[in-house]
């Protein structure tokens, strides 16, 4: 009687045992090979909670492992490791590949916006209509670009800040690669239409504060 009477409760939502842990399926990689032999890197959780911590040096993901939010370039030979863990810290298994890069010789695109060339000194390699804070439509994070360097908040109050060290031409486009100092990869910045105040990272839409879009 007793047994039936937990039995029902777990399966109404009255009590919680944490003891049963709900399985967690090992997260997927999916990646697209750019004309410049870099890739375009997505990590896709299959279940539908947990959040989703990777490595790009071999070591094994955990909750102080980098956050995957957004898809991201790789442009040297690295161990991608990934995995899925729930809020109860119950771990999925890891799902690991390994990606070897071979540049490209990519035609140059014709210019848009001239790029400054990188430099090691303190001077701004950011082209200056990239300049300040762009806030995302779907109030997902934001991302602020000061001088050559850049910090991104996300929509759960974490900042990540670092030094962009160049900038390159995406595939042809009117987009560019800004490449970290910090990390092995970089992301892409599409100014879509010069001067809508409005731009894409990573395929995301961003807009200043107080434009249109936020109306």
């Amino acid at each position: 009687m007793i047994a039936s009477g937990i039995a029902y409760a777990v399966i109404a939502g009255f009590i919680d045992l944490p003891f049963l842990k709900q399985k967690i399926n090992q997260p997927t990689i999916e990646s697209v090979e750019n004309s410049d032999g870099t890739l375009a890197i997505t990590v896709v959780n299959p279940n539908e909670f947990g959040t989703v911590y990777y490595t790009l040096d071999g070591s094994e993901p955990l909750t102080n492992s980098k956050l995957y939010e957004t898809p991201f370039t790789i442009n040297v030979s690295t161990t991608l490791k990934a995995r899925v863990i729930d809020d109860r810290s119950n771990l999925s298994e890891i799902v690991t590949q390994q990606f070897t890069i071979v540049q490209k010789t990519v035609e140059t695109p014709v210019a848009v916006t001239a790029v400054p060339e990188a430099t090691t000194s303190n001077a701004s390699i950011i082209p200056e209509e990239y300049q300040g804070t762009w806030y995302s439509i779907k109030a997902e994070g934001s991302y602020t670009f000061t001088g050559n360097s850049f910090t991104y908040k996300s929509s759960g109050g974490k900042e990540t800040t670092g030094t962009i060290s160049r900038i390159e031409p995406y595939n042809g486009t009117a987009a560019y690669v800004f490449y970290p100092n910090e990390v092995a990869h970089g992301f892409v910045v599409d100014p879509e239409k010069p001067g809508d105040n409005m731009i894409k990272i990573d395929g995301n839409a961003y807009a200043f504060d107080g434009s249109d879009y936020f109306d």
